[in-house]
């Protein structure tokens, strides 16, 4: 099992509706199997856009806001622009286990 996940926001809403978990005030979220993730706002990267191979590389990456300051990468709208490429995005949480 990956220590770190990408949570969707509807995903994260459902857990809790659902009752199989809790996310308290400090961003924390306890499953019902006992194991939790800090969550940090993030987003995943999908599909380039111009279908260039080249940036296949960056598909699947996981990014805080933070890390997407520090690397000068560009948000606008639901797309993200890393060097000559453009993808699109998913917007959620990079849920990181916690020990």
């Amino acid at each position: 099992m990956s220590n770190i996940l990408f949570i969707k926001q509807s995903l994260l809403e459902e857990v809790e509706s659902n009752k199989q978990g809790n996310l308290s005030i400090d961003r924390i979220l306890t499953l019902k199997n006992g194991l939790s993730y800090r969550l940090e706002p993030a987003v995943l990267i999908g599909e380039e856009l111009a279908n260039n191979k080249k940036g296949d590389t960056y598909k699947g990456l996981i990014l805080t806001e933070d890390e997407i300051k520090e690397r000068g990468y560009d948000l606008y709208m639901d797309t993200i622009i890393i060097k000559d490429y453009v993808f699109k995005i998913t917007d959620g949480f990079k849920a990181t286990l916690v020990d």
